[in-house]
């Protein structure tokens, strides 16, 4: 587990006809789209300000829309400014996570020690909820032979639901899973 390279913040604040929400996000549409299906508003009442931030992805896309809909109630119930900060810890325990993976591998190689065939099952748990798991999963499959040329491959991956918090998508998306694998293998 890591921290992401800027806090888990929002701020959510109305005035006579729009509700503000300021935070880092990397989808700020279906964040709009999200929070004024919340507060039973038109799309073109919510404004969504974006802070600049050096990570696109990373914890960016799903876990913004919660935050943004908590502060969002709690401004148009308290018609003032709420700002939502999660400590480390906080972030640490209550932010989405990389989807975990296990992967098995089997290869073979031609009488010059050239890799001929490879085989490869991937098992990701998407938690409760399979949120942006399909993309995790489909850049998995794609790279499960890393940089390796290889004419037969057969590669199967499962998204299985689970008990856990929902998983969400980072830098290179199911590939760091993959690739680890890979390398041990």
């Amino acid at each position: 587990e890591s921290l992401g390279s800027s806090s888990h913040s929002v701020v959510a604040r109305r005035d006579e006809r729009e509700m503000h929400i300021t935070c880092a996000s990397s989808d700020p549409f279906v964040l709009r789209d999200n929070v004024a299906a919340l507060l039973d508003m038109p799309p073109s009442r919510v404004r969504v300000h974006v802070e600049p931030g050096p990570c696109p992805i990373a914890g960016r896309m799903l876990f913004p829309m919660l935050m943004a809909g908590h502060a969002a109630l709690l401004a148009r119930v308290s018609a003032g400014q709420v700002r939502l900060v999660y400590t480390q810890k906080e972030c640490l325990a209550y932010t989405p996570k990389r989807p975990p993976c296990e992967a098995r591998y089997r290869s073979a190689l031609d009488a010059d020690g050239n890799l001929a065939a490879m085989e490869v099952e991937l098992d990701f748990d998407a938690g409760a909820y399979p949120v942006f798991s399909a993309e995790v999963v489909e850049r998995a499959l794609l790279a499960a032979c890393g940089g390796y040329r290889c004419d037969h491959v057969r590669v199967r991956a499962r998204l299985l639901a689970s008990s856990r918090p929902p998983s969400g998508t980072f830098s290179g998306c199911g590939e760091p899973q993959v690739f680890f694998a890979l390398e041990r293998h």
